[in-house]
């Protein structure tokens, strides 16, 4: 995490579990202090950029067939 930090990295946490658990359990490895925000996992992340990593095949959004988005 040490190099993350180095290189000015913006570093949000997410889960299923939600943007509370996110805080619990980064405070308890104390790492808190590496990320600018908690939150809920998305079902889907939009930037504006091509470098980040490419979108999960079995996304689903909520729906039982992944073809149906």
């Amino acid at each position: 995490m040490d190099r993350v930090d180095a290189v000015d990295c913006h570093l949000f946490l997410w889960s299923t579990a939600g943007a509370d658990y996110c805080r619990k359990v980064a405070h308890l490895n104390g790492l808190t202090g590496f990320f600018e925000g908690f939150t809920a996992k998305p079902d889907i992340v939009i930037d504006d950029t091509i470098d980040i990593a490419p979108l999960s095949s079995s996304m689903t959004c909520g729906k039982s067939d992944p073809g149906a988005l």
